[in-house]
């Protein structure tokens, strides 16, 4: 048994007797059906009372914009399906309304509608017969055709299309046969309500139902239990991994480059290059080094460490503080964000020449050197 209401639009008088025609043969048939009355905005009703429900539409001719809205009525879940019923007795002169012309007319955005926007007005206007939209968008509505209202109620049970100009809905020039459906497309058109949830499996004769279960946080890879050889691709490595490591030392005059082969041939060279430079643990300005190698022996190689980078530029730009180079240094080196470095070069008295360079840029050098890291 299916919940119809049925509604029609204004076209002449027999707008209601029409209603209660279709009313009265779906329920002879074993259906629950009920008036909604003549409204020339039977939308506003169908959304209202159609939940759970199919629409029946009851027109004199139909914009395609029409149409496209009420599919999208059917799209939100405020209605089960919508029939456009098209008797022709509602309206003998428009040949428009017959099963010929639904599948040769193109049918255009009616000049009153005011609903359809772009950009799927163009898309829409003049672009489908009322079969070939139908046809595209059978989940969501149908037409029917016939030369009164009880014809048309009979084409709604028997599928729809049917007949039109006086002709018969039992034509078998007119009438539409239904679409063969595969067995595997009825299950999954049974199960549809489950999507994501349920997963089927068909072994010879029998088919078996499952709920899929949730996901396991942990990767576990097992051949033949989720994984069948030849039948699946399991990606092991990451492509963008580094394949190849160039480390530059002694001043770049030195390079150790470490290659792994199986990557390398496998995704082509993704390289990484990094420097290695002797650290020692302290810098003076005026050139001397203290500290040094865990060995005892000094950085004779000069190669320069953060704190000699720093050094360098804020004696290139500033004059020296009044407590020493060494203090500045210490703290442009150890400070937590770039803000932090440029409050402390804000303090600090630029060189002659050098009254016109930004603290901000200095402070981007320093930043630089200090990610860096050597």
């Amino acid at each position: 048994m299916t919940e119809y209401i049925v509604g029609s639009d204004h076209s002449g008088g027999k707008d209601q007797e029409c209603i209660n025609k279709v009313v009265e043969v779906l329920n002879a048939n074993g259906h629950n059906a009920s008036s909604i009355g003549v409204n020339s905005n039977l939308e506003s009703d169908i959304r209202k009372n159609g939940k759970g429900k199919t629409a029946i539409f009851i027109v004199n001719g139909v914009c395609i914009g029409t149409i496209d809205s009420h599919t999208n009525v059917v799209k939100s879940g405020l209605c089960d399906f919508v029939w456009f019923a098209m008797p022709q007795s509602i309206n003998p002169s428009n040949e428009h309304l017959s099963a010929e012309s639904c599948k040769s007319w193109k049918v255009p955005i009616a000049h009153d509608d005011n609903f359809t926007k772009e950009p799927r007005r163009s898309e829409l206007n003049g672009k489908y017969t009322i079969a070939e939209y139908c046809q595209e968008n059978g989940q969501y509505v149908g037409y029917a055709c016939g030369k009164d209202c009880e014809e048309v109620a009979n084409v709604i049970l028997n599928g729809g299309t049917g007949g039109g100009s006086g002709g018969s809905s039992d034509s078998s020039e007119n009438k539409t046969e239904p679409t063969p459906m595969s067995y595997a497309d009825m299950i999954k058109d049974l199960i549809k309500v489950w999507d994501g949830d349920v997963e089927v499996k068909i072994r010879q004769n029998k088919m078996y139902i499952n709920k899929v279960p949730k996901p396991n946080p942990q990767l576990w890879i097992v051949d033949g239990t989720n994984v069948v050889s030849g039948q699946a691709k399991v990606t092991d490595y990451n492509s963008d991994t580094i394949n190849k490591l160039i480390v530059s030392y002694n001043n770049g005059k030195n390079e150790i480059t470490l290659v792994d082969e199986y990557l390398y041939n496998r995704f082509g060279e993704n390289v990484q290059m990094l420097k290695a430079e002797k650290i020692v643990t302290d810098y003076s300005v005026d050139g001397s080094v203290t500290g040094g190698d865990s060995d005892g022996s000094s950085d004779e190689e000069g190669a320069k460490t953060v704190w000699t980078q720093i050094a360098e530029i804020v004696q290139k730009y500033y004059d020296k503080p009044s407590n020493g180079w060494d203090s500045l240094i210490r703290s442009l080196k150890d400070a937590k964000t770039g803000d932090e470095i440029g409050k402390i070069l804000s303090k600090q008295k630029k060189k002659k020449g050098q009254e016109n360079q930004s603290y901000v840029s200095v402070r981007h050098e320093i930043q630089s050197v200090r990610n860096m890291g050597y």
